[in-house]
């Protein structure tokens, strides 16, 4: 796999984005990039464009961007919903509940996740 682009992210968010510049979208997967290259990961990973989405609409999302939902995911005939869920006294989006998931499955329960 490799990087994600702004046009495939907007698809990832299906409208959720339309109106926002391909200029910011790039700024947030740049960041989300620099992020999960940190952990370790490079752009080569199978699961890295996944992840960079994942972080992307987190770091948006908590910026008033973007809701804070992915409310559901569906391969196939397969479809899950997500809801958010509280750490502490602060609430976690669920695009950062996935990026925490995978990341673990990627690097082991060893290393602390975002």
């Amino acid at each position: 796999m490799s990087e994600t682009t702004a046009a495939k992210f907007k698809k990832f968010l299906s409208g959720e984005i339309d109106e926002v510049s391909l200029d910011t979208i790039e700024i947030y997967l740049a960041d989300a990039k620099d992020k999960i290259e940190d952990y370790g990961i490079g752009t080569t990973h199978t699961k890295f464009s996944y992840l960079q989405r994942l972080l992307a609409a987190h770091t948006m999302a908590v910026a008033g961007i973007v809701g804070v939902d992915a409310t559901d995911e569906s391969v196939g005939d397969v479809s899950i919903s997500f809801a958010n869920k509280k750490e502490g006294r602060r609430e976690l989006t669920s695009y950062q509940i996935l990026f925490r998931q995978e990341l673990e499955n990627i690097l082991g329960m060893s290393r602390r996740c975002i």
